[in-house]
Order: structure tokens, then C-alpha cells, then sequence
């Protein structure tokens, strides 16, 4: 088996009308993520308000936040560092996948 990525939203998508995590979803990503692929929240969210679904999901990879600008690598819910990404080099991202 290869092993994947899956890259998680949360609003309208991974969470329900609610806000809330369904059982089924909780279930699929917690297989997946036993079946040895990766499961990351990718989101515009905070940290702080990413925090309560990755760990209803019971994830243990990092999380991408304020819209991919901060990567952050968590062990049991505490934070174990924090990766900015500036501007300049978002824009330079930007403009090589452009082409």
C-alpha cells in the first residue's frame, strides 16, 4: 500500500452543519490514519480553534493553520514548534506554481 496525505478542511467539510464532527467521519479519518497514511487539518483557523477537532479526531500529524502560513508539529496536544512562512516567500510559492 502507498501511503497518502489526506489534507483535511473543517468547515462544511470535515465538520457538519453543527460545527461538529460526525461519528462516521471520526471513524473513516481514525482508519485511514491507522491503515498508516497521514491525516492533517489544513484550515484558516487558529491553532486554538483547530485544537479540540484534531483531538476529537485523535490525530498525530501536524496541522496547517491561518490559511498555510503556519505549520505546526503537536505531541499530545502540546505544541512543539511553530513554522512561519512570510510573505515574500508565500508570494515566491505563489508565482513558481503559476508558472
Amino acid at each position: 500500500m502507498d501511503r497518502k496525505l489526506i489534507g483535511i478542511d473543517l468547515d462544511k467539510t470535515t465538520l457538519n452543519d453543527a460545527g461538529k464532527v460526525s461519528d462516521r467521519t471520526r471513524r473513516t479519518l481514525q482508519a485511514a490514519q491507522r491503515e498508516g497514511h497521514i491525516v492533517s487539518i489544513v484550515t484558516g483557523r487558529p491553532v486554538r480553534l483547530s485544537m479540540d477537532i484534531y483531538d476529537t479526531l485523535g490525530l498525530q500529524s501536524p496541522m496547517i493553520n491561518f490559511n498555510g502560513s503556519l505549520g505546526t508539529s503537536l505531541i499530545n496536544t502540546g505544541i512543539m514548534s511553530i513554522h512561519l512562512i512570510s510573505t515574500v516567500k508565500l508570494r515566491l510559492i505563489y508565482w513558481k506554481m503559476r508558472r
